[in-house]
């Protein structure tokens, strides 16, 4: 991802190709792409150009675990749990469960892991607390863009905007929501169609780690069960 947060300064899309460490980017047409999605990138763009590419990307993994830990906290103290028991359910929530070990290993794809679980949490944490749906879809939309799959949450916001909606403002709760994650998802579509001439080209399929064709997901197709 400091790599990657490099390219960005220089406004290219594809990595560098001396020195790539094994698996976790693809390559096309004679170039190297990382084919997570880029919010870990961007967030590291301002320690990458003050201090260089090899800024530790797993930095950003710390970070959320502690931002993880204090969101939690606060969100269990809105749902009227004491102090000590918000305590240890911030604990528990960050040391208890996978979440610690992808926190700590120096992997991208468990720095994605973790990056889009701090928006996801404080997605929830606006959403019991102030619940201004346009920061909530801002959230959603970095999530969204750290990890493609975490775009669902965006579900969970709209059922509870109709299940509230005597409370609220329906229609424009819904807009608010939407136009951040609508608007990331096409930046992440022209992002695909960039690099791989599709924008649901995710690069996952060209994995250079999985190129063999006797690997299991093309014997049996990447979306088989």
């Amino acid at each position: 991802f400091s790599l990657l947060a490099q390219s960005f300064i220089k406004n290219d899309l594809f990595l560098e190709p001396h020195n790539l460490p094994n698996g976790d980017y693809v390559d096309f047409k004679a170039r190297q792409y990382l084919f997570f999605g880029p919010m870990p990138s961007i967030l590291l763009i301002p320690f990458v150009f003050a201090l260089g590419k090899n800024f530790p990307q797993i930095s950003l993994s710390i970070a959320s675990l502690i931002a993880c830990f204090i969101a939690i906290f606060l969100l269990s103290g809105k749902l009227q749990f004491s102090k000590s028991s918000s305590l240890w359910l911030s604990n528990f929530f960050v040391f208890g469960t996978v979440l610690f070990f992808v926190g700590l290993i120096n992997i991208s794809a468990y720095v994605v892991q973790a990056v889009g679980t701090i928006f996801l949490v404080l997605s929830l944490l606006e959403y019991f607390t102030k619940r201004r749906f346009l920061t909530i879809g801002l959230l959603v939309a970095a999530a969204g863009a750290s990890r493609i799959t975490l775009f669902g949450m965006t579900l969970f916001f709209i059922l509870e905007i109709i299940r509230t909606r005597k409370n609220i403002d329906l229609k424009r709760s819904l807009i608010f929501l939407l136009i951040p994650v609508i608007f990331s998802m096409t930046l992440l579509a022209i992002y695909n169609f960039r690099r791989f001439n599709s924008i649901f080209d995710t690069g996952y399929t060209r994995n250079v780690s999985v190129l063999d064709k006797d690997y299991y997901n093309y014997k049996l197709g990447f979306f088989s069960p």
